[in-house]
């Protein structure tokens, strides 16, 4: 039997270690002894501990009562203070490079400016019509309604905020809500950061577990709508899918290209071991498989 875990992009199985070996848990970074059991990735040493992969996902800790703590499955900034960080030290990294960018500080205005994902089925007709629409997505007819401004909305399929015309359900006890954008979504595309199969739309995860999918673009979770490969465990958000190839921003003089694979950890470690890879707008650490902005002069 195969799990599902929101730190890993791959699956995992219930693994007994062998009397003798040792390995260490890719979550508490500390050594596993054998006769016991871990969840273990088939494809690549990734290792958690029971307790680990147990570990819930929120919680509250009497060390810090004002917020609630999440897990989050790698350190979401440097080790280091920024201004601590020689300045040297992305440049020896990156002797090409002059800016880098999350995909999600990029600040795209809205998903119908892009191309990047082609319809191979399933698109929705495009002619609006106010009244009995039926999605997929929902058993209930929606209505193109006005969204009230006082309302505070929020769209069940990529989870963001409504405002001005919105898919809203007929039922008085029910909440569901699409964006126009979100309701027109093809329901089966071919995306050129998967290219081996197609990813299809889901109205909610696969993943029974913990009804949350782990998005292979941004490396955030989800609840609602999701591409999904159910080959490769590979899910998208929608607003991720429609992320441009190119993009420019006010701030640098150069385009921007959007990066799929992790081009830029391969360079920082044929440079320097340990080198970090910054966004350069809000100076956070950027996961090495993550998707990212770049510019080469």
């Amino acid at each position: 039997m195969e799990y599902k875990h929101f730190s890993h992009t791959h699956n995992l199985i219930h693994h007994q270690v062998p009397p003798g070996t040792q390995i260490h848990c890719s979550g508490c970074n500390l050594p596993g002894t054998g006769s016991g059991t871990v969840y273990a990735c088939r494809q690549c040493s990734y290792f958690l501990h029971e307790q680990c992969f147990q570990a819930n996902r929120s919680m509250k800790h009497q060390s810090h009562p004002l917020h609630p703590l999440t897990l989050v499955p790698y350190p979401t900034y440097p080790p280091l203070p920024f201004s601590a960080i020689p300045s040297t030290k992305l440049e020896l990294a990156f002797p090409t490079l002059v800016l880098i960018v999350s995909a999600s500080c990029i600040g795209i205005p809205s998903r119908s400016d892009s191309n990047e994902a082609t319809p191979v089925s399933g698109i929705v007709e495009s002619q609006e019509q106010r009244r009995g629409r039926k999605h997929f997505s929902h058993d209930h007819t929606l209505n193109l309604s006005k969204v009230e401004e006082n309302g505070a909305k929020t769209c069940s399929g990529c989870e963001k905020n409504l405002s001005d015309f919105a898919y809203i359900c007929t039922e008085s006890q029910c909440t569901f809500s699409l964006h126009k954008s979100c309701f027109k979504l093809p329901i089966k595309i071919q995306h050129k950061s998967h290219l081996d199969h197609p990813l299809t739309l889901l109205s909610s995860p696969p993943y029974k577990a913990d009804g949350e999918f782990t998005c292979n673009a941004c490396l955030k979770n989800g609840g609602a709508f999701t591409y999904n490969c159910s080959i490769c465990t590979f899910d998208l958000h929608v607003d991720c899918v429609s992320l441009p190839e190119t993009v420019k921003r006010e701030d640098h003089e150069h385009p921007l290209t959007l990066l799929y694979s992790s081009q830029h950890k391969n360079v920082a470690e044929e440079e320097e071991e340990d080198s970090l890879v910054l966004c350069d707008v809000c100076h956070q650490a950027i996961h090495e498989i993550s998707w990212v902005y770049h510019s080469q002069v």
